[in-house]
């Protein structure tokens, strides 16, 4: 059995390293995998803004502009998912600028409000990820400004890190069954793993599902395209999963 053992460890070596040993007579390997999955999600952010006399000008100004957008976005064409987040706005007073810059910081409060300045942040998660350079294209055409594309993800994350785990579990056993065929024994079943890594770090703590879907109402009022049909493609998310997995040796 010893022979058999020192004879796994230098098969081991040849792979990559002499691996340590549970008690008894067992092989221990590590397996890796990477799969590449289509997003299912895309996640894009802008600003509504305006700069009007009023406070309640601004207030209509920015309102009219989110609810253009919230009755646009639902038919676009081939979205079939959009959840439209606008809880936060603000609306600051304008002073002079002259005058603010004559004045010091006590006399500032006494230069005149010349106009209001309102801001409506958006995060704009949509689904499929195909669409988003049309959704993109459109948000800029209903006067949202600085759109930027923010994260591609999956819905099932789950079954994407199964997936990949299962992968991993395929090189392991591929691995030991190697060692095992240079030391003249065979596999046994397995008897201890451990699963580490997982989705990738520029992904694992962004992670979003669709909070709205297009009703009946919505899917039966036409379909719009923006003027702009901006081509993205989005590029495929990778999805990595590691283990480490103890086999009996027979």
């Amino acid at each position: 059995m010893k022979a058999k053992h020192f004879a796994a460890c230098a098969a081991a070596l040849l792979l990559g390293g002499c691996l340590p040993t549970l008690s008894g007579s067992a092989i221990i390997v590590d397996g890796e995998a990477t799969l590449e999955f289509e997003p299912d999600v895309f996640v894009v952010t802008g600003t509504i803004r305006s700069r009007t006399e009023t406070p309640n000008e601004a207030l209509s100004a920015m309102s009219n502009t989110l609810r253009s957008l919230r009755e646009s976005l639902p038919r676009l064409e081939s979205l079939t998912g959009v959840s439209i987040d606008a809880a936060g706005a603000t609306i600051q007073p304008v002073q002079d600028r002259a005058c603010l810059d004559e004045a010091n910081y006590r006399q500032a409060g006494a230069c005149p409000v010349i106009s209001h300045f309102g801001q409506i942040e958006l995060r704009i998660t949509g689904s499929p990820a195909a669409r988003v350079g049309q959704t993109v294209s459109l948000l800029s055409e209903l006067g949202v400004e600085e759109v930027s594309l923010e994260q591609y993800s999956l819905i099932d994350l789950e079954k994407a890190r199964a997936q990949a785990a299962a992968k991993a579990m395929e090189d392991a056993r591929a691995k030991a069954q190697r060692i095992a065929e240079a030391a003249g024994t065979t596999v046994g079943k397995l008897t201890k793993v451990q699963f580490g890594g997982g989705f990738a770090e520029e992904y694992e703590e962004r992670v979003y599902a669709l909070a709205y879907a297009p009703d009946a109402q919505d899917r039966a009022a036409p379909v719009i395209s923006p003027q702009i049909d901006l081509d993205i493609a989005p590029q495929p998310i990778k999805v990595r999963a590691k283990v480490v997995a103890a086999f009996a040796v027979d």
